[in-house]
């Protein structure tokens, strides 16, 4: 590992071991047939407290396979690992890596808007999705993440496999990262290309509402409507009123206003709540 990528997993909060121990039976005090996980430091940051109870055939995928993996894709693409973006939830069993890949910009009502890029590692350790490598993760209003819906320009990988294998599927997936990328863009273009009238708006809006909440009640889906048009308002001022400033009115909704930071983070995973949701969204304003 390179000096480099040793201090980035410093300074992204990364330098910790996730560790895999018997677990014993509390009354007893004996071995059972499972394992707990816990996050350990060398500095006091975490209390061992067992976040995930696993079988003995599962696999722990631990922060420095993470920074490798990281450091390798970043050498293939020529991007400083430091420029790299860490996210995490307050478990820390959830880490989501984004390796910047450039912008584009989509002209809209008051100013150019800017698009970050991201190919984008997740890895998460409680059990839904494990290690993926994600496409481009589109950055649209503010930091809301969008992917694009090509399906196979994403794949998960073993947390059994090696580095070299890893390292071999991306580099096979690559020329569809990029095709789903250019086809990305160019339906955010034609979105901003296109008007929308107050009654799309309004079935735009209802359609995220039921997303939300089946069968809600009510008085409650009426409160989520108000929210996600107050969402819906906000960027169509800045970014006309087009599919795509409606669109980003409801990942801004989805990524900002819905549920707490943890849940967001989570939901934003392959095939997560919020993911799911706005690709619903995308695919219909397409």
């Amino acid at each position: 590992m390179k000096d480099t990528t040793a201090q980035w997993m410093q300074d992204n909060l990364l330098d910790f071991d996730v560790v895999k121990e018997k677990l014993i039976h509390p009354r007893q005090g004996t071995e059972t047939r499972f394992y707990g996980l816990y996050n350990q430091s060398y500095d006091g940051r975490f209390s061992n407290d067992v976040f995930r109870v696993v079988t003995d055939e599962y696999k722990v995928y631990d922060n420095n396979s993470l920074a490798l993996l990281t450091e390798k894709i970043c050498d293939t693409q020529k991007v400083k690992i430091e420029d790299c973006r860490v996210r995490m939830n307050k478990g820390f069993n959830i880490i989501v890596v984004e390796i910047p890949m450039g912008k584009f910009e989509i002209p809209v009502k008051k100013r150019g808007d800017v698009v970050d890029k991201y190919i984008r590692i997740s890895e998460d350790r409680t059990g839904v999705t494990g290690l993926n490598i994600g496409l481009y993760n589109v950055v649209l209003s503010c930091t809301n993440g969008m992917t694009t819906t090509e399906r196979k320009t994403r794949f998960n990988l073993s947390h059994s496999s090696l580095l070299e294998h890893q390292l071999n599927l991306f580099q096979a997936n690559l020329p569809d990262f990029i095709n789903g990328q250019q086809i990305f863009e160019e339906k955010c273009y034609e979105m901003a290309r296109r008007n929308i009238d107050d009654y799309m708006v309004k079935k735009v809006v209802e359609m995220a509402a039921r997303l939300e909440v089946k069968n809600a009640v009510e008085s409650k889906n009426t409160r989520i409507i108000d929210k996600i048009m107050q969402s819906v308002e906000t960027e169509i001022s800045e970014k006309g009123a087009t599919k795509y400033g409606l669109f980003n009115g409801i990942t801004r909704y989805f990524t900002h206003e819905y549920g707490n930071p943890d849940n967001r983070l989570k939901s934003s995973l392959p095939n997560g709540y919020t993911d799911k949701k706005q690709k619903m969204i995308f695919d219909f304003l397409n």
